[in-house]
């Protein structure tokens, strides 16, 4: 997550209007508020947080006390926030934001420091963050559900890795598993400590940089075979994770040998 700008003990008397500008912007407010995001209105009488790309927030009978970040999302993040079941332009209830409003101001310290992996630091952050809010969402027992389905998750990851090129769209397998998509999200990351998504990419990978050592296969073919739709969206994704394009890898390979 690209951090933009981070600002806290902000104050606003009436209206906070949030322009639609490509950015996104996390909101940690500590009185009550109407929020309006699109055609949904929602009052909240407690602390709140929401992460939204647009829309207006009405302080409610007294000044709103409020903390923001302004950033950018990438596919991945939008990925990662859709796999812990955060929901965006929607505002959720916090009980206690001390642990949030920690680490906003951590964020804001080493956000106004800098320094080396800054940017690595505030996207860790923020994925905490994030977690701990979505935690507030679902009163079930992650950990007691998680144990009882983790011979099926056991068996889907191992399927995932043995066969990357299928289909894995979240919402075929939660339906498959009769649970929502949040939720499988959720207890998937609790079972492995990283996201179906995050695993799903690296099967791919694992299995382009095998097909790039061994084969004389096209980029546009191992792609494919890897369960790629878009030669573009593999390159990228390959050069994003690998550091280098396809082919730079297929030839650093060939002189390893």
């Amino acid at each position: 997550m690209n951090i933009l700008n981070i600002r806290l003990g902000c104050r606003c008397g009436d209206v906070l209007p949030l322009k639609h500008d490509g950015e996104h912007s996390l909101i940690l407010g500590k009185a009550p508020a109407a929020i309006t995001v699109g055609r949904e209105r929602t009052v909240m009488v407690s602390d709140w947080l929401i992460l939204c790309d647009g829309g207006m927030i009405h302080s409610v009978g007294k000044a709103l006390g409020y903390d923001i970040v302004k950033l950018r999302l990438s596919d991945d993040d939008r990925h990662y926030i859709e796999a812990i079941g955060f929901p965006i332009n929607t505002p959720v209830e916090i009980k206690d934001d001390y642990l949030i409003s920690g680490f906003l101001k951590g964020m804001s310290e080493q956000f106004i420091r800098g320094g080396r992996n800054i940017s690595e630091l505030l996207d860790h952050a923020m994925r905490v963050i994030l977690l701990s809010a979505a935690g507030t969402l679902d009163s079930e027992d992650i950990s007691s559900h998680e144990i009882s389905r983790l011979p099926e998750l056991k068996k889907l990851r191992e399927e995932i890795y043995s066969y990357p090129g299928r289909d894995w769209r979240s919402d075929k397998i939660s339906e498959k598993l009769g649970i929502s998509k949040a939720y499988f999200h959720r207890i998937y990351l609790a079972a492995f400590g990283m996201t179906c998504h995050r695993d799903v990419i690296e099967s791919r990978l694992q299995k382009a940089s095998e097909l790039l050592r061994h084969t004389d296969l096209l980029i546009g073919e191992v792609a494919e075979r890897c369960g790629y739709e878009s030669d573009y969206y593999f390159m990228r994704q390959f050069r994003q994770y690998k550091g280098c394009t396809p082919s730079e890898y297929r030839e650093k390979a060939r002189t390893e040998i």
